[in-house]
């Protein structure tokens, strides 16, 4: 299972720590009223909840589950199959045998 980073060693946390600094400056500086400045904090401080929030089930899940409980995917194999490139290194040749064809007889 892979976990996720503790929250102040993530961007989203230092994008928002940020934005929450301008906004009290900019209402400390009286450029900004108080209920803009409380309504973008609100605003920052919920999109970095939701940030982690997805963030934390991500980690948590495994996303081959999800896959198979919506039937995208059949099996839970991680076999590649005949046709992946990956595996074999080469685009399927005649016969679909991705060049590696015995000889016959053989």
């Amino acid at each position: 299972m892979q976990t996720s980073k503790p929250g102040w060693q993530t961007t989203e946390f230092w994008v928002t720590a940020l934005l929450l600094a301008s906004v009290a400056l900019g209402w400390i500086g009286g450029k900004l009223d108080g209920d803009k400045a409380a309504i973008a904090s609100a605003i920052a401080a919920g999109l970095y909840a939701t940030s982690r929030g997805l963030a934390k089930k991500g980690a948590a899940r495994d996303p081959r589950a999800e896959l198979l409980e919506t039937g995208l995917l059949s099996s839970p194999s991680l076999e590649p199959d005949d046709g992946d490139l990956l595996h074999h290194g080469a685009a399927p040749g005649p016969g679909g045998n991705n060049g590696n064809h015995q000889p016959p007889g053989g």
